[in-house]
């Protein structure tokens, strides 16, 4: 489920404030998951590059969550899910507000519960954040901020 602004999200014509944070979570990690899945039929895995690329101009279009996608890349939670879940030849280097998000990984296991780690990330960081000091300007992301 994306939302917009407009009204026009896909599919419910959802906005931003008629979704939970859990269903906005729930969108980032799914579009992650679809572009760096490497065991659809009709398309190879996107590298990690390629995905965040995608999601930062989703975000810039405001397709996702703008707050979210913020922790998702400042908390590293891609690239936890890539040390476990990407095959190495999909593991490139992600420059970020131009600094390097990429520190060389190696990749093994298999991709078998990638979506939720990227989900349960996402909420530990939220609840983590919404425990702490309210205070916006300190870097951090209440929760009523989001």
């Amino acid at each position: 489920v994306l939302f917009r602004s407009d009204g026009t999200g896909y599919p419910m014509g959802l906005t931003k404030s008629q979704m939970s944070v859990q269903a906005r979570i729930m969108a980032i990690a799914d579009i992650f998951e679809a572009l760096t899945a490497r065991d659809r039929p009709y398309k190879k895995g996107k590298t990690l590059s390629q995905a965040m690329r995608i999601l930062g101009f989703m975000k810039n279009d405001a397709h996702i969550d703008v707050d979210l996608f913020d922790i998702f890349v400042k908390e590293k939670i891609y690239l936890k899910y890539a040390e476990s879940y990407l095959d190495p030849e999909q593991i490139d280097e992600v420059q970020i507000q131009g600094q390097s998000a990429h520190d060389g990984l190696f990749v093994h296991g298999r991709r078998t519960i990638g979506f939720q780690i990227v989900v349960l990330d996402l909420l530990r960081v939220i609840g983590s954040q919404a425990r702490e000091d309210q205070h916006t300007d300190d870097g951090n992301y209440p929760l009523h901020h989001i």
